[in-house]
């Protein structure tokens, strides 16, 4: 193996390694450190109410600030917010959703979505926004643009102001796919439509926080 080949596979195997640091779960401790969860961590509260994490099996919980550990706190404190211009009341994990939306991600599996879903009926607003966009977009769920849509009008209707923004950017997205020309068959996902999706999906950064693997901010209000 040539010099040129070595340090392009040690630079392969160090993105790898980087990028899982960055997608994989972790383990969140509360404050008495005597009970753990394994979960992603989904949004955070403006007002600093608390987080919701997104579960191994599909689960959602909301957690109060207060509930957490210290290092947990910190981990948080790393996130900085997208568009610090644009206010919301929720702010989605950028690095989780291209996790989920991405257009051969297997995030979400069928199991997952079950359990995801008996959350959304339970009302959890962070629920039904990700249940609409799985739906949206056949995300671990055989695709219903309806469906999806209603979902995210359910958590609008919570307040869920990422909800509502992105709802009705999709919604417009459709009726504008419907007005182009094709004779009313309706919105299906073709290429075109996926790539659109994405790109949708992508503008909830003006709602949303991320952090860099190597670094990163604080979130602020």
């Amino acid at each position: 193996m040539t010099n040129a080949h070595t340090f392009r596979f040690l630079s392969f195997v160090i993105l790898f390694f980087v990028f899982l640091a960055c997608a994989e779960g972790r383990e969140w401790w509360d404050n008495t450190h005597k009970h753990k969860t394994d979960a992603e961590l989904f949004s955070v509260y403006a007002d600093n109410s608390g987080i919701v994490l997104l579960k191994e099996d599909g689960g959602m919980a909301k957690v109060p600030l207060d509930r957490l550990s210290k290092s947990d706190k910190e981990y948080i404190a790393q996130f900085e917010q997208v568009d610090p211009s644009h206010k919301t009341n929720v702010y989605i994990n950028q690095e989780l959703m291209k996790q989920i939306t991405d257009k051969d991600s297997k995030f979400m599996t069928p199991e997952k979505i079950k359990v995801l879903q008996a959350k959304a009926q339970e009302g959890m607003a962070d629920a039904q926004m990700l249940l609409g966009i799985c739906q949206f977009g056949g995300k671990g769920t055989p695709e219903n643009i309806d469906a999806g849509l209603d979902w995210l009008r359910k958590a609008a209707d919570q307040g869920h102001q990422p909800a509502k923004e992105l709802g009705e950017l999709l919604q417009a997205a459709v009726k504008e796919y419907k007005e182009s020309g094709d004779g009313g068959r309706g919105f299906r996902l073709t290429t075109r439509g996926k790539i659109k999706l994405t790109i949708l999906i992508c503008i909830i950064i003006f709602g949303a926080i991320g952090k860099m693997c190597m670094g990163g901010g604080s979130l602020s209000n």
